[in-house]
């Protein structure tokens, strides 16, 4: 009987693969036909993930990194199909790897900050998300979810400040939401 296969937004995770392509380059390999091996792996796993076999796409993902240890856009790819699945710890390990290689990408932290929001800790939430936009400070997500672990957090100062942040790069906030930051203003 085939294995449940959870549901993943397809432009989501093809939007995210763009970004990541982006921030993280292609792919580190030694020599042509192992440069060539690896982007056959990757368009093998991008297939499977529009097929929504998501555990092929994992495997995928992992030759690769048998083939190139050091592949930022593979750990970066299986934590976010981990995170997906509900994964959570093992995608907050290959963020955290992923993040040992390229100590100064924004979107891993910010990744990575979203994985503990999802683990329920708040403080390292935040403090991925500070690190995000240490290294961006133009990072409007990041703020806005700082502005919200902050506020969960009780740190209501945090909130409205980082709040403001995010208006400030064009955050349409819910008029509901400023309402109760407003009484936690100075």
């Amino acid at each position: 009987m085939p294995a449940k296969k959870k549901n993943i937004s397809i432009s989501f995770f093809i939007n995210f693969l763009i970004i990541v392509s982006l921030f993280l380059g292609s792919c580190v390999a030694q020599g042509d036909n192992n440069k060539e091996e690896i982007d056959a792996l990757v368009k093998e796993a991008l297939k499977s993930v529009e097929n929504r076999d998501y555990n092929r796409a994992k495997e995928m993902y992992k030759k690769v990194l048998r083939k190139d240890p050091q592949n930022l856009y593979a750990y970066s790819s299986l934590a976010f199909i981990e995170e997906n699945l509900g994964a959570l710890v093992n995608a907050k390990d290959l963020y955290e790897k992923a993040i040992s290689l390229a100590p100064q990408n924004p979107e891993l932290y910010y990744n990575l900050g979203n994985v503990y929001v999802k683990l329920q800790d708040g403080k390292k939430a935040k403090e991925s998300y500070l690190k995000a936009v240490h290294f961006n400070p133009n990072h409007l997500n990041a703020y806005i979810n700082l502005s919200i672990v902050s506020f969960h957090l009780g740190d209501y100062a945090d909130a409205v400040k980082y709040c403001d942040e995010a208006v400030i790069l064009g955050y349409d906030a819910p008029l509901e939401y400023l309402n109760t930051l407003q009484q936690f203003r100075r």
